[in-house]
């Protein structure tokens, strides 16, 4: 028999890429009501203790963090990621694979497809990847998924491509 792994493993490849994988972390402000969910509490028949609590949950937003992956697509700053880890975002942060952290602008997105294109600014030319070419792509070719989710130093998992154009009713 023979193997089609490369002898090396893919070590070479996520190498290369993962300069261009980032970290992204946001965060969103909101507001929090007492009385949400269908419970509206009776202020006068609450011990003091419990009174605070609520009138401190009325007074303070919540704030939410999402952390996601991305790739720096342009050497000027533009990254690919998912809508859903920047959805309502007030705030974005992108972590480098070198430690480096960057704020981050919302270009555009699309919930359907759950894309986001995001743009940071810098002086100097930061690494990227490029886009493939899909059309070329087969059922059992071997495909990477590089990402780095919580900030962890990157994870790598791979695979093959199990089918093309299958429609799970989940969107495009």
């Amino acid at each position: 028999g023979f193997s089609l792994i490369p002898s090396a493993g893919f070590a070479d490849l996520v190498e290369n890429v993962k300069p261009a994988v980032v970290n992204i972390s946001s965060r969103s402000a909101q507001k929090t009501k007492v009385g949400r969910g269908g419970i509206n509490p009776d202020m006068g028949q609450m011990s003091p203790f419990m009174k605070r609590f609520f009138q401190q949950q009325e007074k303070s937003p919540r704030v939410a963090h999402s952390l996601g992956s991305g790739f720096i697509v342009d050497k000027s700053g533009y990254i690919v990621t998912n809508n859903h880890v920047i959805d309502g975002a007030d705030q974005i942060e992108v972590i480098l694979d070198s430690g480096e952290k960057l704020s981050a602008v919302l270009v555009g997105s699309e919930k359907e497809t759950d894309l986001a294109l995001l743009k940071v600014e810098r002086n100097t030319p930061l690494p990227f990847v490029n886009f493939g070419n899909d059309k070329q792509a087969r059922v059992g070719d071997w495909i990477i998924a590089i990402g780095n989710p919580f900030g962890l130093g990157g994870t790598t998992t791979t695979g093959i491509i199990s089918a093309r154009g299958r429609n799970i009713n989940s969107g495009p």
